[in-house]
């Protein structure tokens, strides 16, 4: 199990603890809410092993259930104590889910006040403890998304486009490089040009399955670009824009022209 596997996890779990918290299944959707949270944890632990899997079992500071310890383990204490030091409602959010542990699924005396108090802190667009660790991984996948770019320039890899975009559909961060060479060539020459090029950066924690190529003709493409677009109040109709560096709530722009 890899780093974007236990994103991917961790939404899929917050998503199943909505679903019971309106059905009226308050004690379950409590324990899969603190869940996720001990999945996107692991996903940041994940992200400091050089092939981004989830370590072996040998040790007692990962397979562990206590959301604290791991985010010692995460190295991510320093950025939560920034957090709420800037933000009382993400302190006051952050406190509420370490209170949590696996033992909770045995925990019969859960109601609803407290199951939509842990759903909310979980999940509360503004302040939600599940979207601080997603910042962190995503601030270290921009910066490697850069260096893979300059060595795609620097082996004459044709980019229209290239941006992080967090995907409904696939619950996860992707690089998108929009490319003619999908139209010319096919999409698996673009993966395999990408492939050699990742091999050839050090300490990267960037892997082909972080990465989707698009022609910039594609109907993919067209949808993304009217979304991101219309997100930041730009015109969709066609005309060249220039989005680049810009950060949007579900997206980061590297680059942002095409035909």
């Amino acid at each position: 199990m890899n780093r974007t596997d236990l994103q991917i996890l961790a939404e899929e779990r917050l998503t199943d603890a909505q679903v019971l918290l309106a059905n009226g299944r308050f004690g379950a959707a409590y324990y899969l809410a603190g869940y996720a949270i001990e999945c996107a944890l692991k996903a940041c632990i994940a992200k400091l092993t050089k092939a981004e899997d989830f370590p072996i079992k040998n040790s007692n500071t990962v397979y562990i259930h206590d959301l604290k310890k791991l985010a010692g383990t995460a190295g991510v204490e320093v950025a939560i104590a920034q957090f709420a030091k800037s933000d009382q409602a993400f302190e006051k959010n952050w406190a509420r889910v370490t209170l949590w542990s696996d033992e909770s699924r045995y925990d019969r005396s859960i109601d609803q006040p407290l199951a939509e108090l842990m759903l909310d802190a979980v999940s509360n667009p503004r302040n939600r403890v599940l979207t601080m660790f997603k910042t962190i991984l995503v601030k270290e996948l921009i910066e490697d998304g850069e260096r893979l770019l300059q060595e795609l320039d620097r082996r004459q890899f044709p980019i229209s486009a290239a941006f992080w975009y967090d995907s409904p559909e696939r619950l996860a961060w992707n690089l998108y490089i929009v490319s003619e060479l999908a139209h010319q060539r096919g999409p698996r020459e673009g993966y395999t040009s990408i492939q050699q090029a990742l091999a050839g950066l050090e300490e990267v924690s960037l892997t082909l399955g972080d990465i989707v190529i698009l022609g910039p003709r594609s109907t993919t493409f067209r949808d993304l670009r009217r979304t991101i677009e219309g997100v930041s109040q730009m015109s969709a109709s066609g005309k060249r824009v220039n989005l680049e560096g810009v950060p949007l709530q579900d997206a980061y722009i590297y680059r942002w022209s095409y035909d």
